[in-house]
């Protein structure tokens, strides 16, 4: 009789987004690849985001959309804020638990390895060179990636498009990283009239509260350029919604990003990346461990001058336009 393999299991992962992409699934990744691939690995996460461990996992098990709807708004490797602030959830801990009951027959030996296990969870430790980690250039599934280039051959023609996030505000600090949307608007009309570009907006919709994506289609844009902008903004729990972002950026001519940490899942996309950051956080997004990634972060650029608050939020639209207009022309130019 064949003995049953040992499964490790990893997570649960309640944490940011940034925090993910940066941290736990690169970490995840080089501790899978060098001391657990013997093992059938399975991770519980959100929905939508399996694009991140399709290489390295066996098993990817999304939590209940009951447990999304009513979860509390993520904190760095956490959730909650101030002293509420916890690595553990309650329903995510349950979730895990009731799969393992449900399932631990199938499996010789199980283990687990938890976020806190690799360091990569609270920003003192998300802001350093961390050590053991393993990125690679991610790919959506073949049918979304068939997919959107499909849907960007009809929508581009014969002109570049380029990918925008445009994050909405903070679910707790409105002004803390968004930029005023009349800002948004003036550089998405002249990137389209005078740079002669398409545009998909990208992203995840904002839910209750939490924050989200803009799509702008109850701005004047969809009428003054009929055909020339269009949403790709998605419910965050899709299935393959990161798949179909990876696959937007992957074949957009560049990408342009708000103030987020999310921007560096463009890094592993391998095409040119533009975007705001709030003054002070550049070492986060520029470890020395992402430079072969990104090729000593060649074709990204930062518009990285103003404090968090207001003075982001009221910041230059037509410097952030002339700085876009010049990375665009010297990385893609015609």
């Amino acid at each position: 009789m064949m003995s049953k393999r040992n499964a490790l299991l990893c997570g649960p992962w309640i944490g940011e987004f940034s925090y993910e992409i940066l941290g736990w699934s690169a970490k995840l990744r080089y501790y899978i690849n060098n001391h657990y691939s013997d093992y059938y690995i399975i991770h519980f996460g959100f929905p939508g985001r399996e694009a991140l461990y399709r290489d390295f996992v066996d098993e990817y098990i999304s939590y209940d959309k009951s447990i999304i709807d009513n979860m509390i708004p993520a904190n760095s490797g956490g959730v909650g804020r101030g002293s509420e602030h916890t690595l553990t959830y309650k329903p995510t801990e349950d979730f895990t638990s009731n799969w393992i009951s449900e399932n631990k027959d199938k499996y010789g030996e199980m283990y687990c390895l938890r976020p806190e296990d690799l360091n990569c969870i609270t920003k003192s430790q998300v802001i350093v060179n961390m050590p053991d980690t393993e990125f690679i250039h991610l790919k959506s599934k073949d049918s979304i990636e068939n997919e959107v280039i499909t849907f960007l051959k009809d929508f581009g023609g014969d002109r570049n498009v380029i990918s925008v996030m445009a994050p909405t505000p903070h679910e707790i600090f409105e002004y803390k990283e968004n930029w005023n949307p009349d800002s948004w608007l003036f550089f998405l009309d002249n990137a389209i009239n005078e740079l002669d570009l398409n545009v998909v907006m990208m992203g995840i919709k904002a839910k209750d509260n939490l924050q989200g994506s803009y799509t702008f289609e109850d701005s004047y844009l969809y009428d003054k350029y009929p055909n020339r902008i269009t949403s790709y903004v998605l419910n965050s729990d899709l299935e393959g919604a990161l798949d179909y972002q990876i696959a937007v950026i992957r074949n957009t001519a560049c990408s342009v990003w708000g103030s987020t940490g999310a921007s560096q899942i463009a890094y592993y996309c391998g095409k040119p990346v533009f975007a705001q950051l709030v003054y002070g956080t550049l070492d986060r997004v520029s470890l020395d461990s992402q430079k072969e990634i990104t090729n000593n972060f060649k074709d990204i650029k930062y518009l990285h001058k103003y404090n968090s608050g207001f003075e982001l939020y009221d910041s230059p639209a037509d410097e952030f336009y002339r700085e876009f207009k010049q990375f665009y022309n010297e990385k893609i130019g015609e």
